[in-house]
């Protein structure tokens, strides 16, 4: 007799659940700029306020990083009242790699891991954007558009210089 056990999380009264997709993001953009520049937008507050873009955000809307060693906040003000926070931590940050978790503290999310790669060229660099761990489709669909938005904005960023 074949006997099949199931992990107590997949079954729910009798009906087994397909595990939770991760769902990845993955993207590569071309910046006019070398990877010490962008390297330094992408961690310094004050730069990060200029780039980052979530869905929804109208121009009412204001953003403010923070940063303290190896944690970032990103708040997120709509009409002067925090709508959004996200919470970061690195677990490594080198010039061409960048790896940290990601959490939206407004929402009962788990935490994601993201992992950025920077690699030179002679007119510019190839920003590479790996961010998995994100199981919910909503939250998915969410952090696509913004990474998708974020990134045409760090690319203008550096199209204007």
């Amino acid at each position: 007799m074949l006997s099949i056990q199931y992990a107590p999380e997949t079954l729910t009264r009798g009906v087994v659940k397909e595990p939770a997709l991760d769902r990845r993001i993955s993207m590569k953009v071309k910046v006019n700029a070398n990877s010490r520049r962008i390297f330094n937008a992408l961690i310094e507050p004050e730069y990060r306020e200029l780039w980052i873009h979530l869905p929804g955000q109208d121009r009412s809307g204001r953003i403010v990083a923070l940063q303290s060693k190896d944690l970032f906040r990103i708040d997120y003000f709509q009409s002067e009242t925090l709508s959004l926070t996200i919470l970061g931590s690195y677990r490594r940050c080198r010039q061409r790699k960048i790896i940290f978790d990601w959490w939206k503290a407004s929402s009962n999310s788990a935490a994601s891991s993201v992992e950025i790669r920077l690699d030179g060229c002679f007119d510019g660099s190839i920003l590479s954007l790996t961010h998995c761990g994100i199981f919910e489709k909503k939250e998915y669909l969410w952090h696509k558009e913004m990474w998708e938005e974020s990134l045409a904005k760090l690319q203008e960023l550096f199209s204007q210089h």
